[in-house]
């Protein structure tokens, strides 16, 4: 008896085996929700034409990564692009690439590419040109509106000198750019003071509210004059002033009125034009009083400066007698608590990339339960993550968010660690929540439940070429949180839904 049930349990094994080679086992990593699948979208790439000094476009098929950000993808497409019969390839045999470590950052649609140091041996001329074909290009996926175009960390002049700042690059695809470079050149080199002014498309950094770092804004700002001593003290002015098109900044105080002396241009040992700045002592109170914290202030400056300037990479700020050595932000998102030491002062646009931030819309609802937008500055690589979202949206609305008297939709007490997994399949979310999740919402009228699903899709599909998402709890697909909706198959983005 006993051998037969051994018998018995081979074959019943063997049937289990033989059925799960012809159907699937479905393994861990095989689930909707741990997976990560990109997608493919058709793009426009800008690049020399072969006809002619201008810029022409083709389109093509690209596969954008689930976890990169699509930007940066283009980029990386656009910098290799080879030969066609319509278009060239750009100078430099492939070796212009996007800087290893911080090679793009985006801020409010102004977006900062940031080239390796190979990119120096172009002539100005074919910097020009590839930081209009970036603008134009970028401009297709609907997020950017400028560009900021450095290498190595420093902006670069339009002229061969490189005196004359270049400013954003604006997408404008009807423009020959060598004729445009032309202009501009001919246009500022011939300032000569008086009412004669050069006006130009200017990225300005502002801290934001609640000192979570910097929020970035194109303006276009006229200079009296190219000294560097001359522009810094007009960018100084600009950041004095509020914002013109971005909201939740914090008020800086008046910059220029707190500056001991004219800003210093010099270099350092490795050759590096430095802005040293020397402020009033009084500054660190007028800070205080307005609820900047001085990493931001710093970021804000450093940014603003080192992305217009041309060849200026380093600044210093002293305040009072002390030049500022070292800080720790206490308000950013990423790098909190972390000492930043600056060596002899010296602060580069590297040290403050992460502080810059952009508008990511959340849903929650307002005194009359109404599902409401309302939108958060936060990190830009967080702009394209659903799990990064989905957990601002569990912390629930704040002060320093865009609209007031607002709640959360989801219960209070969910964490993040609620979220257990997030999966991508092209234009597909899997969301998997906890069984707390499911057991915090089962007692939810039909409107909440339906203010929590929706709140969730809403905010995740603002996620480039997100559009559907299924929900799953426990790892299980379940019929409804709280009985009144059902939770199965997908759901589309509403964002003018109201309960």
């Amino acid at each position: 008896m006993k051998r037969n049930n051994q018998v018995s349990a081979l074959i019943v094994l063997f049937l289990c085996l033989t059925i799960g080679c012809a159907f699937g086992v479905a393994r861990a990593e095989d689930l909707p929700f741990r997976q990560q699948r990109g997608y493919t979208e058709r793009v426009r790439l800008y690049l020399p034409s072969v006809l002619s000094d201008e810029l022409t476009w083709i389109e093509e098929d690209i596969f954008f990564d689930a976890e990169g950000t699509p930007e940066e993808a283009l980029l990386r497409e656009l910098l290799s692009h080879q030969d066609t019969d319509r278009t060239a390839a750009w100078p430099g045999g492939g070796e212009i690439t996007l800087d290893s470590e911080y090679g793009y950052t985006d801020s409010c649609g102004v977006a900062t590419v940031n080239l390796g140091a190979a990119a120096w041996r172009l002539t100005p001329t074919e910097r020009f040109v590839l930081g209009q074909a970036i603008a134009d290009t970028l401009a297709g996926l609907g997020r950017v509106d400028a560009v900021n175009l450095l290498i190595d960390g420093r902006s670069f002049g339009l002229d061969e000198e490189g005196n004359i700042p270049v400013g954003c690059f604006v997408p404008d695809a009807a423009d020959d750019p060598t004729y445009q470079l032309s202009r501009l050149i001919a246009q500022r080199a011939s300032l000569s003071g008086g009412e004669t002014r050069f006006r130009a498309n200017t990225a300005i950094y502002y801290p934001s509210r609640a000192g979570h770092g910097i929020i970035g804004e194109r303006r276009t700002i006229a200079y009296e004059s190219l000294q560097t001593e001359d522009i810094t003290q007009t960018l100084l002015e600009a950041m004095s002033g509020p914002p013109e098109t971005i909201q939740g900044s914090a008020e800086m105080p008046d910059l220029v009125k707190f500056l001991l002396k004219t800003p210093e241009v010099t270099r350092n040992v490795q050759n590096e034009q430095t802005i040293t700045l020397t402020f009033s002592e009084n500054l660190n109170e007028e800070l205080s009083q307005r609820g900047v914290l001085r990493s931001v202030f710093a970021a804000a400056i450093v940014t603003t400066l080192t992305s217009f300037l041309p060849d200026t990479s380093v600044c210093r700020i002293v305040v009072g007698e002390e030049a500022i050595s070292g800080m720790v932000p206490v308000g950013i998102y990423v790098g909190r608590n972390e000492t930043l030491t600056f060596e002899n002062g010296e602060m580069h646009w590297r040290d403050f990339c992460y502080f810059q931030l952009t508008k990511c819309d959340l849903f929650f609802v307002d005194d009359q339960e109404r599902l409401t937008r309302s939108s958060r500055y936060l990190p830009s690589a967080w702009a394209d993550s659903p799990y990064r979202l989905l957990s601002q949206l569990f912390e629930g609305p704040s002060y320093y968010d865009f609209r007031e008297n607002l709640s959360s939709s989801l219960p209070v007490y969910l964490t993040e660690e609620d979220i257990l997994d997030i999966g991508r399949d092209g234009d597909r979310l899997y969301v998997n929540l906890s069984g707390g999740f499911q057991g915090a919402c089962s007692n939810y009228d039909s409107r909440q439940e339906q203010n929590v699903i929706f709140a969730i899709v809403n905010t995740l599909t603002n996620i480039p070429n997100c559009r559907r998402v299924q929900f799953f709890i426990e790892g299980e697909s379940v019929e409804t949180l709280s009985g009144s909706m059902s939770l199965t198959g997908w759901f589309m983005r509403n964002p003018d839904y109201r309960p």
